[in-house]
């Protein structure tokens, strides 16, 4: 009897530690997507900490390209989605200091707040638009596309290099 008690306690621990690590492995709520990213304040967007947002910017840019990497400034914009005039999107941007790489999130508004759209649980996509000389006029700017009835973010000139990063 004691032995068919202890097998069942032995049993019944090993599930409880299981479903622990499984959810350790697979946050409910991430921090990217659950946190505002800014507000709408009498019909102006402000950005909530662009301090921290450029900070995980540029350490994701630099690791992608292999040299550092600066960022000036931070805006939140909206417009129609390029192949749909009817959808309308919201994206932050930001560019080098340079000006010749334009990044780009899209974001989602939520009773009165930015959040970045998840594409992945847990991740962002951070688009990165690169005019290497070759576009013309303003050089290489994010623009919203619908592709598989999804939002993409593509570059506005088909000679700059586009390149994805996930952050988490």
């Amino acid at each position: 009897m004691k032995s068919i008690i202890a097998s069942l306690f032995v049993g019944l621990l090993l599930i409880s530690c299981k479903d622990a690590k499984k959810e350790e492995s697979q946050p409910i709520v991430d921090e990217i997507t659950a946190v505002a990213v800014g507000t709408v304040i009498s019909g102006d967007f402000e950005i909530t900490d662009p301090e921290a947002l450029e900070v995980k910017w540029e350490k994701a840019l630099t690791a992608e390209k292999g040299k550092e990497i600066e960022l000036e400034g931070f805006e939140i914009i909206t417009g129609k989605v390029d192949n749909n005039s009817s959808e309308e999107y919201y994206m932050i941007i930001s560019r080098t200091n340079e000006g010749n790489i334009m990044v780009a999130a899209l974001l989602d508004l939520r009773d009165g707040e930015f959040f970045f759209k998840s594409v992945v649980e847990g991740e962002h996509i951070m688009v990165m638009c690169e005019d290497e000389g070759y576009c013309e006029q303003e050089g290489c700017l994010p623009i919203v596309n619908v592709r598989n009835d999804k939002q993409q973010i593509d570059c506005s000139c088909r000679e700059c290099s586009k390149e994805e990063k996930k952050i988490k």
